[in-house]
This record gives structure tokens, sequence and C-alpha cells, in this order.
């Protein structure tokens, strides 16, 4: 079966489908809709699997929600592959970059490549709903409040440049 026909079935078979753990809602309630709308975009590897992840960084430009990189063989244990995954995060946020990676492994590595500002505000409206009423409080401090924390951070840079820019400006004018 190829990758692509492997991602449908799973979106469709398991992410799809409601859960008990996440509130009666489905694992992942975007994934069919994303998938639907042709908003994921599947690039497979076979090897250079971070090299294939930097490069989709580099030219992810918003035609679609979500890259997935992905290898059929694995090549590494989940804890290192996340591991991975939360460096590069620190290391965009350093970079001032809009990028969120993350992590899934099970017959196959992936890597999803997302805006944060949209992943970040998606998570905002599963939070409202339940939606990590189940996460041990460990896990939800890593998987979501580290992003979270990581944004409002960015936000407030933000801010302070553009009110030091105006500073400037009124001074200069």
């Amino acid at each position: 079966m190829s990758l692509q026909k492997k991602l449908e079935a799973w979106i469709v078979e398991e992410l799809n489908v409601p859960d008990a753990d996440f509130n009666g809602m489905c694992p992942c309630p975007y994934a069919k809709k994303a998938w639907v709308q042709n908003q994921v975009r599947v690039v497979e590897t076979e090897s250079n699997f971070w090299d294939k992840v930097n490069e989709e960084v580099d030219v992810f430009n918003d035609s679609h929600e979500v890259v997935i990189v992905a290898q059929q063989e694995p090549f590494c244990g989940y804890e290192e592959l996340e591991h991975y995954c939360m460096a590069l995060n620190k290391w965009f946020a350093q970079q001032k970059l809009n990028i969120w990676l993350l992590s899934f492994q099970h017959n196959i590595t992936m890597v999803f490549v997302q805006r944060l500002s949209k992943l970040d505000d998606a998570s905002a409206k599963l939070f409202k709903k339940g939606y990590y009423d189940n996460y041990t409080e460990d896990d939800f401090n890593h998987l979501i409040m580290e992003r979270r924390k990581r944004r409002l951070y960015d936000a407030r840079n933000d801010a302070r440049k553009k009110e030091a820019n105006e500073n400037d400006a009124r001074r200069c004018g």
C-alpha cells in the first residue's frame, strides 16, 4: 500500500473516530477536513530524514496547512524523534519562525510541519471543549503549554519591538 493510502486510512479510521481519552472527541478533530480539502502535503523520504524536514521548513509557504515528512522505515525511537522536534522548535523560536514541528511514530516515522499560530489557535478551541481534560499534567505542560508559552513570548517581543520603533520614529520626526 502506498504511503498516501496508509495515511488516508490512518486519518479516516483512527484519527477521525471519537475517543474517550479525548473527552469523546476525535484524536485529531481537524485531520480529516484538512486531508479532504487537500491541505496536507506528504513528502516521503527514504534517507536523510532531518535534511528533508529542514528543506520543508525552509520552503513552507502556507499553500498547505500541514506538511508531513514521512519515512516508512523508522530510523529511531519515538523519544529521540520527539527530542529532535522539540530542539528544532526551540531553534525556530530563536530564529523568530512561526513554525512548529510535531512528531508521530508507529509503523511510520512522521514529522508534521505547521504554523505555530494556527496550531495554537486550534488547540485553544479544543481546550475550551475539554479535549485535554484527560491529559496528565506533565503531558499537558510538555505538549501544550510549552507551545503556548513560545507563542506568548513571541507576541510580547513583537509588541516591544513595535513600541521601540514607534518611539524611535517620534524622536526622529
